[in-house]
């Protein structure tokens, strides 16, 4: 695929913003899912960790796939709590640096 038809999303927000949840919704409208899961009953491809699905909440970044209208998307569901986002710069550098 051409790099033209590539592009990357970064989540950030506060917890309980909804971050997680509108990446199942990306995944399942996209085709990349059958199934829509969901934050509550711990079921949702990106929190996928014993500790997260205990918690209901991000822990790690994830990084999801998806293709819509001949272009890839890259999805990066970052964590939410400030203790956990120090995890989510490292991998949010690349994608931002050329915009820089």
């Amino acid at each position: 695929m051409d790099t033209k038809n590539k592009r990357s999303v970064i989540l950030l927000g506060h917890a309980q913003s909804g971050k997680t949840s509108l990446s199942e919704s990306l995944l399942f409208r996209s085709g990349a899912t059958n199934r829509k899961g969901t934050v509550a009953e711990g079921n949702t491809i990106s929190d996928y960790n014993w500790d997260e699905i205990e918690r209901k909440s991000s822990i790690n970044s994830s990084f999801l796939f998806c293709d819509w209208q001949d272009t890839r998307i890259q999805i990066l569901d970052t964590p939410d709590m400030l203790i956990f986002m120090g995890m989510s710069f490292p991998v949010c550098g690349p994608l931002i640096m050329p915009f820089w």
